[in-house]
């Protein structure tokens, strides 16, 4: 995924062994990132995908509650823009 090679470079990915171990900045660059790449993007691929890259191989409840609440907060606040079930950047055509 060009998740991956965004921040291939970045001490971000390694892996965590808990969810709580990750800062609400760290996923919110992972996601903002993400949609800055694929934009727009099914809200499951965009939890699915950043679990991946928190070097999490399952996607449980903890983990989507967590960063369910962090794109909800995104939307809330207007970083990000929800469409159904898309999320995408603000500037984003459809």
């Amino acid at each position: 995924y060009p998740i991956f090679n965004i921040l291939s470079n970045e001490s971000l990915l390694k892996n965590f062994y808990e969810i709580d171990e990750v800062s609400d900045s760290q996923i919110t660059k992972l996601i903002l990132s993400l949609l800055e790449v694929e934009s727009p993007i099914h809200e499951e691929e965009v939890i699915k995908r950043v679990s991946n890259a928190l070097g999490f191989a399952r996607t449980g409840n903890n983990i989507k509650n967590r960063l369910s609440a962090i794109i909800n907060h995104l939307v809330w606040n207007r970083k990000v823009k929800r469409t159904g079930n898309f999320l995408m950047t603000l500037n984003t055509k459809i």
